[in-house]
């Protein structure tokens, strides 16, 4: 391809496009085109097609760099730009221009200098790349475009840096691309002048640029994506999910995804087959419905560069070619039930039809049609189905119903021996009946009200199975709907003694829109853990929809990281709130996946049990005579275990000696008894103490001590003494005598005094004086 270059200049999206010098203009980028805009090197029809797809897709690729100047193209005129002398620029178009309006300098071919330049904001030390479309009349005279840097007070730093201009727009040589790329602004500057300059011939410019050049630190790996999907057509594939990410390089990560349904392979050869899919810039991607077999990549590069060099695998979605009228009930619903219309007639709107119910009460059926009251077509996953439908006959009273209520299994999208049967009578009827499904076993019972009262009966399966699907009531072409025939087999005739001699009849009904019923309940157990704690998650389906049968797949994900594919499951060592979800999915027979979702929350608790497992042991054992002042108990060892403030409170008893659950009743709790260790004032009995312990925010005192004693013993009874006396100087002995088990302790005084001997007797030592 002559003198092209590439859109993208990587494998996930090689598409070609014109040089700039062929592009059609567009604002919006500042591309412009040939006036006729009829390149040769391209048909048309792919030339637009890149240029809509650079179009559409520009934001997200960012394959120009954003042009600094205003006014580039010259579509305002001369807007932001000047010359000297003054008045030397005017633009024009039509011939001998770029495209569109092109600006001319000294179109007079005058002798001397004349400028046009335009300024703008610059960095030191940033790098910029500067173009410009350039042409001239006679370029054997001197022309030239390049630009200058100045500082802030409006100096030039260093000189202009110029290319000449060597085309003539009066020949083949035209107008030609000049550009200066990756220019370092000096230190010092300012501002940055573009300038073109002629002397003696015109110069013609168009598409000036000024921007930024791209840094680049591109991804060494794409990473790989997930997965391959069948299904039929309409099926909604599950998001494509990122197996691994793009790694490599640096910056911020740039993401798009392409499809294409003609090739499962991308590259230079294939590229025009493939498509960038618009919004889809994130690592996962949500294809949605689809109807034909479609391939999808990824593709993605670092920020500030321009290839997507990251390129994923490439990925299935396929749609099965035959598998039209296969099962579509994925997930279990209800459609209400509605009459139809005979060949569109609406005077003969009905649902449930009996060919030659009569009464031999002299009651007269008003008719053979019967209107739909009410109904409701139940159907579930596992490939059964409950239709019930109350049908009132047409010309009777509100309340002369009839009441079919069926049990459908077997669902199929393989007709069934007799099936499909359509409607004859109708002109026009042609139903796609390929997307139609079957139910070919059934049962049922009827029921009757008003005139019908009294009226019971079997439902037995006649001719064709159960058939749903667009125009499947054989009388609404365009609406969806069922039909069967049936044999009506009464029990009771009622009231009216009600008979058939057929038993046929047949049921005709419209479809509403389908609402899923199949739900899934999250919880947890508990809701409310201390940090640490285990939470066992249980994801329960529905009862009613009997989704339970239909072979589902879990999938849990917590906040926390968690995930997991059990329906029940326990999530250990819990470390902070952490809401979970858990996802059912289902797959239908045609291949399509669905699925239903559900919520719990795990919270910490702001008053959290994390007891002690060790309640210490205390000190120590006392005893005395009588009541008297105990010397503080004391902490031999701490509680132990556990997290959090330690909380104490102390017990007494004065009968039992141990603490156990028999005789719990028997000790009390000392109020105010929150430390440690215990001080009292005075014991009078015998008591015996312990201390219990526990965590901040736990509830029991599981940490209990030892158990320590105060005896109190009886006072003794006081002794009689017989006294002694002696003349003169000497010793004595003195007799006490005590009540049976007490010893008598002999004191210096009569009051305090320290104890000199004991026993019955005490010889006292010499006196001289009497002494007590």
């Amino acid at each position: 391809m002559k003198n092209s270059t590439k859109f993208l200049s990587f494998n996930c999206a090689e598409v070609d496009y014109l040089p700039e010098s062929n592009l059609c203009k567009s604002s919006n980028f500042g591309i412009k085109k040939e006036a006729n805009c009829m390149p040769n090197v391209l048909s048309r029809t792919k030339m637009w097609k890149v240029f809509l797809l650079f179009f559409l897709f520009s934001a997200s690729l960012q394959t120009f760099s954003q042009n600094l100047l205003s006014n580039n193209g010259f579509d305002s005129g001369t807007t932001g730009w000047s010359a000297s002398p003054a008045g030397s620029i005017f633009t024009f178009s039509g011939q001998y221009a770029y495209s569109g309006n092109t600006l001319a300098l000294n179109n007079n071919d005058s002798w001397g200098n004349y400028y046009t330049w335009q300024t703008i904001s610059a960095t030191a030390g940033i790098k910029y790349d500067i173009s410009f479309m350039a042409s001239t009349h006679n370029p054997v005279y001197y022309a030239s475009v390049g630009y200058e840097f100045y500082n802030s007070l409006g100096l030039i730093i260093g000189s202009r840096v110029e290319k000449r201009v060597t085309g003539s727009v009066y020949n083949s040589s035209g107008y030609s691309k000049y550009e200066f790329l990756g220019v370092t602004a000096p230190t010092g500057t300012a501002k940055i002048r573009v300038v073109g300059y002629t002397n003696g011939t015109a110069l013609k410019l168009d598409n000036v640029s000024v921007s930024l050049t791209s840094t680049c630190s591109n991804l060494t790996s794409g990473g790989t994506i997930g997965s391959n999907q069948t299904g039929c057509s309409g099926f909604d594939p599950t998001p494509f999910t990122s197996v691994t990410d793009p790694s490599g390089g640096a910056g911020a990560l740039e993401v798009i995804w392409m499809k294409s349904t003609t090739s499962s392979v991308l590259n230079t050869t294939t590229q025009s087959q493939w498509s960038i899919i618009p919004g889809a810039t994130s690592l996962t991607y949500d294809a949605g419905p689809i109807t034909q077999t479609t391939y999808f990549t990824r593709c993605s590069r670092r920020a500030g560069c321009t290839a997507y060099v990251g390129e994923a695998n490439v990925i299935t979605a396929t749609v099965n070619a035959n598998c039209q009228g296969k099962d579509p009930v994925c997930l279990s619903r209800k459609s209400s039930v509605s009459s139809s219309s005979l060949c569109g007639d609406a005077t003969k709107s009905y649902g449930l039809w009996f060919s030659d119910l009569k009464s031999s009460a002299n009651v007269a059926c008003p008719s053979q049609y019967f209107t739909v009251k009410s109904g409701e077509l139940t159907e579930f996953c596992d490939g059964t189905a409950i239709l019930k439908v109350v049908g009132c006959v047409t010309g009777g009273g509100a309340s002369d119903c009839i009441t079919a209520t069926v049990n459908y299994s077997g669902r199929t999208g393989t007709p069934p021996a007799g099936s499909p049967l359509t409607n004859t009578h109708c002109s026009g009827y042609a139903p796609n009946v390929g997307n139609w499904y079957y139910y070919p076993t059934s049962n049922g019972t009827f029921s009757g009200t008003g005139i019908f009262a009294g009226l019971a009966g079997t439902y037995t399966q006649n001719m064709a199975a159960f058939q749903v699907g667009t125009g499947g009531s054989l009388n609404d072409i365009s609406k969806f709907g069922a039909s069967s025939w049936f044999k009506i087999n009464l029990t009771s005739g009622g009231t009216n003694n009600w008979t058939t001699a057929s038993k046929d009849g047949d049921i005709n009904i419209n479809l509403g829109t389908a609402t899923n019923i199949a739900s899934v309940t999250a919880t947890a157990n508990p809701t409310s853990i201390c940090k640490g704690s285990n939470v066992v998650l249980t994801a329960t389906l529905d009862a009613a929809s009997k989704s339970a049968n239909c072979s589902p797949t879990y999938s849990w994900v917590g906040s926390n990281g968690f995930t997991s594919t059990q329906a029940t499951v326990t999530n250990t060592s819990v470390q902070a709130a952490t809401t979970y979800t858990v996802t059912v999915t289902f797959t239908a027979k045609n291949g399509s996946k669905c699925s239903v979702t559900g919520t719990t929350a795990v919270a910490l608790s702001a008053n959290c049990c994390d007891n002690v497992t060790n309640g210490g042991q205390i000190g120590g054992n006392q005893r005395n005579c009588g009541a008297f002042d105990p010397a503080v108990f004391t902490n031999v060892t701490s509680p132990s275990g556990g997290s959090g403030v330690i909380e104490y409170m102390w017990l007494k008893s004065t009968t039992a000696s141990t603490f156990t659950q028999a005789n719990a009743s028997e000790w009390v709790a000392i109020v105010n008894s929150n430390s440690a260790t215990l001080d009292l004032t005075n014991i009078s009995q015998t008591t015996y103490f312990q201390r219990c312990s526990r965590r901040a925010g736990c509830t029991d005192f599981v940490g209990e001590t030892n158990v320590v004693s105060v005896i109190i013993d009886p006072l003794p009874t006081a002794p009689t003494t017989t006294p002694a006396s002696i003349c003169g100087t000497g010793t004595v002995t003195l007799k006490a005598t005590c009540a049976t088990g007490t010893t008598a302790t002999w004191y210096s005084a009569s009051t305090g005094g320290t104890s000199i001997s004991s026993g019955a007797s005490f010889t006292t030592p010499s006196l001289s004086a009497t002494t007590t």
